[in-house]
């Protein structure tokens, strides 16, 4: 039958046409197949990327640190484009930033290396959400080495970027755009390390980082950079009950020492940044204390019986009265509270002896 179908000219290139139609598609399934193979499962690439970091983390070598760093951004570079990338945990990862933007448009994974002399090279993906089922993968280059300065006014992209790790982002609206308010720490050199603020958006396919959102007494800011000793650590964090970033308030150890910031260090007050009309705004000396604690102190006695007290809390910033509110040190702190563990002890004490005036019985106190 096939010597009959390509008698003439035209059956032979009708044949030829149909042979190469169907080898084209059984290729491309081949292609399709083979690449389905070749990528990894989430949790496949996090047993993969553990196993690469476990060895990273153990080098002394600087050589072969970059060559791990290497061997996990290509695995992070050939994987990520997986719509599964954007929420799945890694929770095996222990010294990798792999932070989720509480609105859920993006995610980082994101790490550094401490080189032998004690700086540092950065490496940062980004999984952003494209449409309902797919997402795209953006590489930042670190180039913290040429802009070594601390940038203030200047505008950064994912392939220029001042490396660092990212532990906290906070999206505020600036108009109708959304700006993520950035957290990062640089472990800068064997002097200094540095925590920054930073704003980033999105303007169409790049990461800009680097926008004007932080109002200080020098002007309108893009990063707010706070410097100090190597040797002390301190505080950059963000309090959504008091909408503020609260951070320590830094000083030279010795008033010569002005503007050399690897002597500054924190002097127990606080500053911190307002959000306030589409910009954080500064503002010095500003009272920083835990949240209260909704704890109930309870007496037992005997068994399974118990007498239960409240554990109130008293502002420590005025006494619980109304009025100007002061700035107070954790040493401030630390008397009001000695002060009220004795106040508690005699309530306690009074308690316990009303009690145990009809109940002969040993007591046991607790907190819970």
């Amino acid at each position: 039958m096939l010597v009959e179908f390509i008698r003439n000219k035209s059956d032979w290139i009708a044949l030829h046409r149909v042979m190469k139609r169907t080898l084209t598609i059984l290729f491309s399934v081949a292609l399709l197949t083979s690449f389905g193979q070749n990528k990894l499962a989430m949790n496949d690439l996090e047993k993969e990327l553990e196993k690469k970091f476990k060895q990273l983390r153990k080098e002394k070598d600087d050589q072969e640190k970059e060559y791990f760093s290497g061997q996990i951004s290509d695995l992070l570079r050939n994987n990520l484009d997986q719509y599964t990338a954007l929420d799945y945990d890694f929770s095996k990862l222990s010294t990798v930033s792999t932070i989720k933007s509480p609105d859920g448009d993006f995610r980082l994974i994101n790490w550094n290396i401490e080189m032998s002399d004690l700086s540092h090279k950065y490496f940062c993906f980004m999984v952003k959400k494209k449409n309902v089922n797919s997402v795209e993968v953006i590489e930042f280059s670190d180039r913290s080495m040429e802009v070594f300065e601390e940038h203030t006014q200047k505008t950064f992209t994912n392939t220029n970027w001042f490396g660092c790790l990212y532990y906290k982002i906070i999206p505020v609206k600036k108009g109708a755009k959304t700006i993520y308010t950035m957290l990062a720490y640089d472990g800068n050199n064997d002097r200094s390390n540095i925590k920054f603020v930073e704003g980033m958006m999105f303007a169409g396919k790049r990461v800009k980082l680097g926008v004007p959102i932080i109002q200080t007494n020098e002007g309108l800011l893009k990063r707010y950079f706070l410097e100090h000793s190597e040797k002390t650590i301190i505080s950059l964090n963000h309090d959504p009950k008091r909408n503020m970033i609260v951070m320590d308030h830094l000083v030279p150890e010795n008033e010569k020492l002005e503007g050399m910031y690897e002597f500054y260090v924190p002097c127990f007050s606080y500053d911190g940044l307002r959000f306030d009309n589409g910009k954080w705004v500064l503002e010095e000396d500003v009272v920083a204390v835990n949240k209260p604690q909704e704890k109930n102190l309870k007496v037992q006695v005997g068994e399974n019986k118990f007498v239960s007290m409240k554990n109130k809390w008293v502002d420590p910033t005025n006494n619980g009265t109304t009025g100007t509110h002061t700035a107070v040190t954790p040493e401030d702190i630390e008397k009001q509270n000695k002060k009220k563990d004795a106040d508690k002890d005699r309530k306690l004490k009074y308690k316990k002896a009303k009690y145990l005036n009809n109940r002969n019985q040993r007591s046991i106190i607790y907190e819970k």
